[in-house]
Formats: structure tokens, C-alpha cells, sequence
């Protein structure tokens, strides 16, 4: 497709607002779809304090898409890196409890995707996605703007900007308007959208800093860790993570300290030893459970924390934005290219607010469990008592089953857009919805499975441009009734011959009907009795 499409009426197809990774993955995605976008963003697009630090396997395969997996490896920790987690008094003081993983590569999402988890910080990745959303035309970026205002016009909206160095104002307009614009989005204040659930948990603390020494310190007293949580007498006080296992750290505590004088003599608390470290940064932070009442209004769109806010227990922010911008850029594209049809942007909120609303309570579930232990007095000192407290927190840790955050494909992977009016059902008895395991399946509203169709490329390489028709041996007037009823309505379709009876089993059905974000839309054994309804359907035009 040619990138930039754009309705002559307006500056611009899509107007997103926030340049964090929810955004300039939306840019991306709308782009490679072939539709124009301008993105405004307050910031100068440099990143001082990084939000995230983990890509789970969905993610990854939306980088994928975008041949942009080396670059995102290459900045995050060492290929064979164990990412193990560990409970200890100190870096250098008791250790309490061990999860030993071996490399991500090596991990059980090798079996079904092409892609696996990655831990890079956001200090690297929204820079590599900020560098590729400027190789691409149709991508108009304003740092350094503001948007001030926007409200409906006719068939778009018209939002007034000031740049920040000029101070300019100006006006723009645009068929839609996505506030990507954070955890105080403007665009959802003035869609006067609220937010349901908790604003603060828990008060937070954290600092970056660098120290190579450190790296030493672990490997004799701990082995490579990504994880230390640091357990005092009578709480979890405080965790330390390995930000690319290069010298670069974060250490996060709570309560805040009461000053922050007192942060590099809490630093060598945690390590347990005299060590050389330099401080970068530094931040207050709250641990909330919000989801917004409603993810947009006419032609305006949230996505990411403008829509939901989670505490990062099991890494779920960012993954869930991300899957936000996959699920409404195709949407966007479809109407702007006129085959979408007028439910077709109102499925956004029907399919991606349940998945937030289910990943906030697991994250709210990860937080809990921690806020509810109670290490003993005893536990870091080296005494028989001491031994017994360590020995009855370990118990408590596998009691309360707090490894379920750092294992969680059917999170990742498994979620399922059930009640979607742009899916078909076809009467099977939805799966149960587990955090841990991911279970393959063609269900329709299920991610479409991964299987290597030859050396390198992978089933998933077939979606993404318009609707795709699987036929595993599918009767051949099926795949002409498809085509036939697609190309009235000028929905792009492809249909694609598979062979491999490995796959054919994989997919449980002759025709498999696939969406652009890699969702089954429908399946069948025979042709339906009207290709053509499943078709509208599919692009929100079945009660046109």
C-alpha cells in the first residue's frame, strides 16, 4: 500500500496526541497501513525517566511487523541473559527465595510465536520507534506542541495547537483524534470521560543509577538477577532491577523516603556493601487500578494510560497500549480508506476496554499479594530465629503463588475480543482465560496461532494488509464467494492456500477468515450461506 491517504478537506487523517510508545506505535501502524498522521507531543521526544521495561511476546510481534526486532534486542539485556528473580535481605545479605528462568529465547513462547518477551527499557525503545516513524512520509512529527483544545467539525475535528519554542498557536484538522497523552490525558478531560477504580495503592520511590562494580557484586553473591526484591523485618521494602545488565540499575522503594538525602545510604543498604554509583534521575509515582468509563467519543479515541493505569507488577502498561494502538489502526484505516463501516470504530471500546479492565485486576492481584506479606522480625539476622522467619517467608511466597506475574503468556497472548460485534461467533464454548498458559486456538476473536509456514517466515507474515482467507483444502466456492463479496465493498482481502496438514490441524477449521491485527473474524468448514454478511460484519457494516 502507498503510504499517506489523506481526505482533502482535512490537514491531516489522523491527529494523535502523545509521542510516548502508544503513540508512535499507532504512527507506525497507520503508516504502514498507508494512512496519513501527524503526531504532537509537549516533550522534545527525549526520554528522562523511563516508564517501562519489558516487551512481551504480542508486542515483539508487532515489532516484527515492523522489521524492527534487532534493533529492540540489540538495546535491551544480553542475548543469553538469565532474567532470574530473587527474594534477599541484600544483594550480599540472605538470600530467601529463587526463580531461576533461563533466556528468554530459550522460554516456552518459542513453541507459539515467532517472537519472545524482551527486556529493553523504555530509555532505548521509544527512541528506535521514534527513529522509524521519521523514515516514513506520511508521518508529520511536532514535538515541543501543545494541543490546547480540540472540538467536532462536520465529518472531522479541528484542534488548536501552540508550539512550544514559538509560542504560535494554530489550528489543524483531522478525520480523528487519538489521545495517546498519558495518565493525565487532556483529550479525555475534555471529552469529560472518568476514570474508575483507585488513583493511589500505594505511594512509590524510585532512582536510576549506573554502577558496573554492581554488576560484580551480583555474579559472586546472586548470580545474573533481574528481580531483587529486598525484604526487611516486617515488610518488602524496596526492589532492585537490572535495566539492560550493563551497569545500568533502577531501584524502587515504598514508602517514599521521607528525604531524599538519605537515597545513596539506602542504596548501599540494598547492596549490603561499599560500591561506586552514580545517580541520574529520580521519581515520585503512585501505584493506581483506573480504567476510563469509555475509551472515546465520536472521533475522538483514548489509548494507552489515557485509557487505563496499572501498576507495573507483571509488566502489563505498556503491552496493553500497545495492543490499544494495533486494535484501532487498522479500525482507522478501514474507514479512512471508506471500507470500513459506521460500527466499525465503535467496536474499539467493546473489544479493548475488557482486556484493560482484565489486566488491571491482575496487576492489582501481583501488588496485593506483595502488600500482604509480613516478613519477621528476625529475618536478616543470622541467628536460628532468623533461619526459621526466612524459611516461613519463602512458604508465604509460594502460599500466596507470587510467581504467576513473571510467568504470563495467557496474558499476552490469550486475550479474546468475546462480544465483539465485528466478530462472528460460531457456538463454541469460550476457553478459560489463564494468566500463565497460552492455549493455540482459532475460536473466533482469538489471536490467529503462530506455525512456520517454511524457513523464517511464520503464519502471522500473512496478516496485516486488509482481511486474509486461510483455506487448508476449503472448498473452492468459498474462496470465490469471499472474494466476490469483498471486492463489491472494496474491502481488501487475500486468499491464501495453505498445505501444511501440521497447520490444518493447528487452525481446526478448512477456512480460517483472519483480521489485520491478526484476530480470527470467522471460520467454517463450508462456504456460509451469505460471505457476503460475514463480510459486513467484519467491517462494521452489518446493520447498514
Amino acid at each position: 500500500m502507498s503510504e499517506g491517504r489523506n481526505i482533502d478537506t482535512h490537514d491531516t487523517a489522523v491527529l494523535i496526541v502523545g509521542g510516548g510508545p502508544v503513540g508512535l506505535s499507532l504512527a507506525i501502524e497507520l503508516a504502514r497501513l498507508g494512512v496519513s498522521a501527524t503526531l504532537v507531543e509537549v516533550r522534545d521526544g527525549t526520554i528522562d525517566a523511563p516508564k517501562m521495561n519489558f516487551v512481551n511476546v504480542r508486542s515483539m510481534e508487532f515489532i516484527r511487523r515492523w522489521d524492527l526486532t534487532r534493533e529492540v534486542r540489540e538495546a535491551g539485556h544480553p542475548p543469553d541473559f538469565h532474567p532470574n528473580v530473587r527474594w534477599a535481605t541484600a544483594v550480599t545479605g540472605f538470600e530467601i527465595a529463587s526463580l531461576d528462568l533461563p533466556p528468554l529465547h530459550e522460554q516456552k513462547t518459542a513453541r507459539v510465536s515467532p517472537a519472545y518477551d524482551c527486556l529493553v527499557s523504555q530509555y532505548w525503545f521509544d527512541p528506535i520507534l521514534l527513529a522509524d516513524a521519521r523514515t516514513r512520509a506520511s508521518i508529520a512529527l511536532r514535538h515541543l506542541t501543545r494541543l490546547q483544545s480540540f472540538r467536532a467539525i462536520g465529518s472531522g475535528i479541528e484542534a488548536h495547537l501552540t508550539d512550544q519554542t514559538t509560542g504560535r498557536d494554530e489550528t489543524l484538522t483531522a478525520q480523528f483524534i487519538v489521545g495517546c497523552d498519558g495518565a493525565g490525558s487532556t483529550i479525555r478531560q475534555q471529552l469529560g470521560i472518568g476514570l474508575t477504580g483507585l488513583p493511589e495503592m500505594q505511594r512509590n520511590f524510585h532512582v536510576f543509577f549506573r554502577s558496573t562494580e554492581l554488576i560484580d557484586i551480583y555474579e559472586r553473591a546472586l548470580g545474573e538477577t533481574r528481580f531483587l526484591s529486598l525484604v526487611g523485618p516486617g515488610r518488602v521494602w524496596g526492589v532492585l532491577t537490572s535495566i539492560n545488565w550493563r551497569g545500568l540499575w533502577r531501584f524502587a522503594m515504598h514508602p517514599p523516603p521521607e528525604d531524599k538525602a538519605e537515597v545513596p545510604d539506602l542504596i548501599r543498604k540494598a547492596v549490603g556493601a561499599e560500591f561506586e554509583f552514580e545517580l541520574l534521575n529520580e521519581a515520585h509515582w503512585s501505584s493506581p487500578k483506573l480504567v476510563a468509563d469509555a475509551f472515546g467519543r465520536g472521533r475522538a479515541f483514548l489509548a494507552g494510560d489515557a485509557a487505563h493505569q496499572l501498576n507495573p507488577s507483571g509488566g502489563f502498561g505498556l503491552n496493553t497500549g500497545l495492543g490499544d494502538a494495533m486494535d484501532l489502526a487498522w479500525k482507522l484505516a478501514a474507514v479512512v480508506d471508506g471500507w470500513g463501516g459506521v460500527s466499525l470504530l465503535e467496536s474499539y471500546e467493546v473489544e479493548r476496554r475488557p482486556i484493560a479492565v482484565r489486566n488491571v485486576e491482575e496487576a492489582t492481584l501481583n501488588l496485593r499479594r506483595e502488600q500482604g506479606f509480613a516478613p519477621g522480625d528476625a529475618i536478616d539476622q543470622d541467628s536460628e530465629e532468623g533461619a526459621v522467619h526466612r524459611a516461613a517467608f519463602r512458604q508465604s511466597l509460594f502460599d500466596a503463588d507470587v510467581m504467576r506475574h513473571h510467568d504470563t503468556d495467557g496474558i499476552a497472548l490469550g486475550y479474546r475480543y468475546d462480544g465483539s460485534p465485528v466478530i462472528c461467533p460460531d457456538g463454541t464454548a469460550p476457553r478459560t482465560d489463564e494468566v500463565r498458559d497460552y492455549h493455540p486456538t482459532t475460536r473466533p476473536g482469538h489471536r490467529a496461532p503462530h506455525a512456520w509456514i517454511d524457513e523464517g517466515r511464520s503464519m502471522l507474515d500473512l496478516f496485516g494488509n486488509g482481511l486474509t482467507l486461510l483455506s487448508f483444502g476449503g472448498p473452492a466456492d468459498a474462496s470465490v464467494a469471499f472474494s466476490r463479496a469483498a471486492e463489491t465493498r472494496g474491502v481488501p482481502l487475500t486468499v491464501v492456500p495453505v498445505s501444511q496438514p501440521e497447520i490444518a490441524e493447528l487452525y481446526e477449521r478448512r477456512l480460517v477468515l483472519v483480521r489485520p491485527d491478526g484476530h480470527v473474524a470467522w471460520r467454517g468448514d463450508e462456504a456460509p450461506g451469505d460471505a457476503g454478511a460475514v463480510i459486513d460484519v467484519v467491517r462494521g457494516a452489518a446493520v447498514e
